[in-house]
C-alpha cells in the first residue's frame, strides 16, 4: 500500500505480485490462482466477525503446467507431504493465511509463502544417501575407523574363544 510514510511502496496487488517475483526464478501467474476470502477464525471483535480477512490460495499443478516444471512439482509434493499444505488428492498446494486484521496483507503474506515454497521446491536437491563406509570416513579419521575395527576384531576373537570353552566344558 502505498502511503505517505511509504511512498515507494507497490500499491496493487499485480505490483506486489511482480516485487515478489523478481527475487525468484518461478513466476507465478496470478490467474492460476483460486484466491478464496473467508471470516478469519479466533479473536479479534467485530472485524473478525464481519469481514473476510482469512485468505486460502490453491495452486493445482495442472494448470500451471506451462510454467511449473515436472521436477519443481515433484520437489514440491517432496517437500509439502507432511505439512498438510498438499490437498488430499496431491494434485494442488493450499495456502491459508489469517495472521492480520487486513485482507490485502492477509493475501500478500500467504502469496509470500506461497513463492517461498516453490523457490525451495526449485532449488531442492535430494542429498546422496551413503553406503556406511563412505560416511564413516566423512565422520572418522582413518586411525579411528582402524581402531574400530581392530576392536571389534578382538571381540569376535574373544567371543568365538568363550563359546569353544562352553562346548569343551559341557562334554
Amino acid at each position: 500500500m502505498s502511503s505517505p510514510m511509504f511512498p515507494n511502496a507497490p500499491s496493487t496487488l499485480a505490483q506486489r505480485l511482480a516485487v515478489l517475483q523478481r527475487r525468484s526464478k518461478v513466476t507465478i501467474r496470478e490467474k492460476d490462482l483460486e484466491k478464496h476470502f473467508t471470516r478469519s477464525p479466533g479473536p479479534g471483535g467485530q472485524n473478525v466477525n464481519a469481514s473476510h480477512t482469512r485468505c486460502q490460495l490453491i495452486l493445482d499443478f495442472a494448470k500451471c503446467r506451462s510454467w511449473l516444471s515436472e521436477p519443481v512439482v515433484a520437489n514440491l509434493k517432496k517437500l509439502e507431504a507432511r505439512t498438510g499444505t498438499l490437498t488430499r488428492s496431491g494434485n494442488a498446494i493450499m495456502i491459508t493465511c489469517h495472521e492480520t486484521r487486513s485482507q490485502i496483507s492477509n493475501y500478500d503474506r500467504a502469496l509470500r509463502t506461497l513463492q517461498q515454497k516453490l523457490d525451495a521446491a526449485e532449488a531442492y536437491k535430494e542429498e546422496e544417501k551413503l553406503e556406511f563406509s563412505d560416511w564413516l570416513k566423512t565422520v572418522k579419521s582413518e586411525d579411528e575407523i582402524q581402531e574400530y575395527h581392530e576392536y571389534n576384531r578382538k571381540r569376535r576373537d574373544r567371543d568365538k574363544q568363550h563359546r569353544k570353552m562352553k562346548k569343551e566344558l559341557k562334554y
